[in-house]
């Protein structure tokens, strides 16, 4: 793998505040969050979350900061209304449970079917994604089928270095100074299979942060505050620099 699966920091992290925008709707038969107004861009992102998934009010404001930047955001439950609580008791009983019922066989036909809807209804001219742990590992998949024009990877978990090694569209990866999950000899180790690719890609270390700082980081932590911030930035930056 170019990282590892999730573990218990996927799960651990603080909760913001804040109003949403955007509204829970059925999209291809799943319960999806959808932000912007699709009548007036011709771009969508996809976002594939972690396993707190759709409904978790930090990736809602994400979303949310997206179609403010002129995106249609699409953002599906990949569990079928089972997400892992944010800071459960016992996170490692939790996931030798959870994570069995999750797999590949279970996620991809979500995805399949919103990617599916996504062009079908909006044929976008850009369809980008952006993943946070969990999710990454789709977008990777996704990436090396050609689905997607360009992609973000935050903290990411359980990619297939066989995928990622196959991916046709720019990509960038966003990573924790400490994290277990994608420590630094597989971030070394992604480096090396990005470069035969020959496709666009960056990989940026945020230092002094953990694996989650992107969605779930400390917001009082000037350090944490700041790279989730930055994170953000930088994923607009690179859809406007490759899905213009």
């Amino acid at each position: 793998m170019a990282s590892l699966p999730p573990g218990k920091c996927c799960s651990q992290g603080y909760r913001y505040s804040g109003e949403t925008t955007g509204k829970v709707a059925e999209f291809a038969g799943v319960e999806t969050y959808l932000a912007g107004d699709s009548s007036k861009t011709d771009k969508v992102v996809l976002i594939l979350t972690d396993v707190l998934g759709p409904l978790f009010n930090n990736l809602q404001l994400i979303a949310d900061q997206f179609a403010e930047h002129g995106y249609y955001v699409v953002m599906p439950d990949m569990f079928n209304k089972d997400p892992v609580p944010l800071n459960p008791e016992d996170p490692a009983l939790l996931f030798q449970t959870w994570l069995p019922k999750h797999g590949p066989e279970t996620v991809y036909p979500i995805i399949d079917a919103v990617t599916k809807e996504i062009k079908e209804k909006f044929k976008p001219k850009y369809l980008v994604g952006i993943g946070y742990c969990f999710g990454c590992r789709y977008l990777v998949g996704l990436q090396a089928r050609g689905v997607l024009d360009a992609t973000v990877l935050n903290h990411p978990s359980f990619v297939q270095e066989d995928e990622l090694a196959s991916i046709k569209s720019p990509i960038c990866i966003q990573a924790a100074q400490y994290d277990d999950i994608f420590p630094a000899e597989l971030r070394h180790k992604s480096e090396e299979i990005l470069i035969g690719t020959n496709q666009p890609f960056e990989i940026t270390l945020y230092s002094q942060v953990a694996h989650g700082f992107a969605i779930r980081g400390d917001p009082e932590n000037p350090r944490e505050k700041f790279a989730r911030k930055q994170a953000f930035c930088a994923a607009v930056e690179w859809f406007a620099e490759f899905a213009p």
